[in-house]
């Protein structure tokens, strides 16, 4: 992920954008609130934080020991001036390293839609297992393989290669592009890697969402556009 060049009006823009977008707050929100449960007092680990917005905030409020990390040294920034002291937080390049993490350092680790920036599942996935305890979580969303392939009209679904992203947002500090690979290639770093899948969602949007945005509503009510998994360690 590239670094933003963007002023902090425009990455206010972008946040607010995100943070009010039917795919964040009625989509992608309730299910990975869903599978956090029972976060109280663990040692959290936050990888893509959208500028310490309302998925910051409602983790905090779960009373959770927060450790954010972002690519963007400006979303960092904006991130302790919306957070404060309340999490401590960290530039990170996403290369797959997180070397302010000790080992064992994390109960859980939770990324809404980010992972999919990622190139090399192998390396982060193997890191993660460094710095998450026994016992410990992963919670994520990420694209639904099957359905960007099917909607961009991708010749091989099997090739792992970078797509054009959908729902990309103006003046957002992401990449306009994302990685897309298979179901079984992601099982297959979980299990080299000795995760185990214990919940996969493939969800409905929330109902309130069809008073939001009647024409999204019914798209993702007929194909699922993000996969919501749990890991176990």
């Amino acid at each position: 992920m590239n670094p933003l060049n963007s002023s902090n009006k425009n990455l206010k823009n972008y946040i607010e954008k995100y943070c009010s977008s039917l795919l964040h707050a009625y989509y992608d929100q309730p299910i990975m609130k869903a599978l956090l449960s029972n976060i109280q007092g663990k040692r959290v680990l936050q990888i893509g934080c959208k500028g310490g917005g309302s998925f910051c905030q409602w983790l905090l409020k779960q009373e959770t020991t927060l450790t954010i990390c972002d690519p963007s040294s400006k979303i960092i920034e904006f991130t302790k001036k919306q957070l404060g002291d309340l999490a401590t937080t960290y530039t990170a390049d996403f290369s797959g390293l997180f070397p302010f993490a000790s080992d064992k350092s994390f109960d859980v680790i939770v990324s809404s839609l980010t992972l999919h920036y990622i190139s090399n599942w192998l390396t982060l996935f193997k890191e993660i297992k460094r710095i998450i305890a026994r016992g410990g979580s992963i919670v994520f969303s990420i694209y639904h393989p099957h359905t960007d392939w099917n909607q961009q009209k991708k010749k091989n679904y099997f090739k792992k290669d970078q797509y054009a992203d959908p729902w990309f947002i103006e003046e957002s500090p992401y990449p306009p592009s994302y990685y897309h690979r298979t179901l079984a290639s992601m099982f297959a770093i979980f299990r080299r890697t000795d995760f185990r899948v214990e919940t996969l969602v493939e969800p409905l949007p929330a109902s309130e969402a069809k008073e939001y945005d009647l024409e999204t509503y019914q798209k993702l009510s007929k194909s699922p556009h993000l996969l919501f998994l749990r890991l176990l360690k």
